[in-house]
């Protein structure tokens, strides 16, 4: 089961592990620096060659490897292990958020007719390939679903009446973006709305708040509801205290619904619905593919970002004996799943010039070390992610633009 909660704050222990970074030498105390005493661990001296050591304060360790292991530095010998490893003291992981999106799949969406734009189908097309191929998107969860369904453009109303077909059956199932970016793409060009398509409005809102309440359900997580649509209802129930009554009851389960209005939409009629599902009135995406990418990353951050993490660590005091050397410390970042990169250092005026990079916050007297805010950015949307701050081995730098 993928996490529950929006936000999901984890305290981990402190972990240190001291090791040589001198070539078998010992010329100062530095932070991280020193040659190595035995530890816990199977702790040698100092590193040289192949050299491991040190102390390894981690009540779950067993090996005295010091630090980042198998990172190579000039100043660590060959292949020599180096440095003190801190585990933030406060991480952040983002639980994922499931979105499931409710598009429009009546005629006026390749017609324009009677009202609205020929072009909406296609602009949504490419607004969602845009906002699902966003790096600030992986770690989501998406779904789609049409009204009238595909490809039998089938409806169902509240009273019964219709069909038969369920519009909230998902063409592409609630998925990992990576897994569903294909599928999702396939869906919307294989399934172009038929020109005599009417909009049943309220068979794509039962179903997509009764689907997002199902998935909540049985997977524990939050599932937001996203209604994409160009007219008015012509098809089941128009009346705009039946339509908000059912976001409002998917609202009282945890479903939150957004309403984006294309070209041809009557924000009237849909200002009832957006405000009954908690989103206050309708996002105005008339103005083409870019606008629709702004208001998917708009809700994006609405309900996946929102924490006080200033994405910065404490420089904890060097071990005794030891003094602290801003010239060897390095970020490494992990994704879930994924191999550890190293950020680079930079000058914080610097910050715009580089990508996934640090800085001190004092250069003079570092007390912290913080990442640059696109690099919080990046941080923040990905779930599961590690964030490791070593010292004792000579710092990179960031590559500037």
């Amino acid at each position: 089961m993928r996490v529950s909660t929006l936000l999901a704050f984890g305290f981990v222990s402190l972990s240190l592990g001291v090791a040589g970074c001198s070539a078998g030498s010992n010329p100062d105390d530095t932070f991280g620096a020193q040659s190595g005493g035995g530890g816990p661990g199977s702790g040698t001296g100092g590193a040289g060659q192949n050299g491991t050591g040190g102390l390894l304060l981690d009540p779950g360790g067993s090996t005295g490897f010091g630090g980042l292991a198998g990172r190579d530095d000039p100043d660590a010998g060959t292949n020599g292990n180096c440095g003190v490893t801190q585990k933030p003291e406060e991480i952040i992981q983002y639980a994922p958020v499931a979105i499931y999106i409710m598009l429009d799949r009546s005629g006026s969406m390749i017609t324009g007719f009677p009202e609205g734009s020929a072009q909406s189908w296609g602009n949504s097309t490419n607004a969602i390939n845009s906002f699902l191929t966003d790096p600030l998107s992986q770690n989501m969860d998406v779904g789609l679903a049409f009204f009238p369904t595909a490809p039998d453009n089938g409806f169902t109303c509240g009273d019964g009446s219709g069909s038969g077909a369920n519009c909230g059956a998902p063409v592409v199932e609630i998925a990992p973006v990576p897994q569903n970016l294909g599928p999702i793409g396939n869906a919307m060009s294989g399934n172009q709305p038929n020109p005599l398509n009417l909009t049943p409005t309220e068979c794509g809102l039962i179903g997509m708040i009764t689907h997002c309440e199902q998935w909540q359900q049985q997977t524990g997580e939050q599932c937001v509801a996203i209604l994409v649509t160009d007219g008015n209802p012509t098809l089941c129930s128009g009346d705009t205290g039946v339509l908000s009554k059912i976001v409002a009851d998917g609202l009282a389960q945890g479903v939150k619904t957004y309403v984006l209005g294309l070209p041809g939409s009557n924000a009237s009629v849909l200002d009832p619905i957006a405000q009954a599902g908690g989103s206050n009135s309708t996002i105005d995406v008339s103005g083409g593919v870019q606008a629709f990418v702004a208001a998917l990353n708009s809700i994006r951050g609405q309900v996946s970002v929102g924490t006080a993490l200033p994405c910065q660590w404490k420089i904890p005091p060097p071990p005794s004996g030891q003094t602290f050397d801003k010239e060897k410390v390095n970020v490494s970042y992990t994704p879930k799943g994924g191999t550890s990169q190293d950020f680079g250092y930079v000058a914080e005026a610097d910050c715009a010039r580089a990508t996934n990079a640090w800085y001190f916050d004092d250069v003079n007297d570092p007390k912290q070390v913080l990442v640059c805010p696109t690099t919080c950015d990046m941080l923040k949307s990905n779930s599961g992610a590690a964030v490791s701050v070593s010292f004792g081995c000579r710092r990179k730098p960031a590559t500037l633009k």
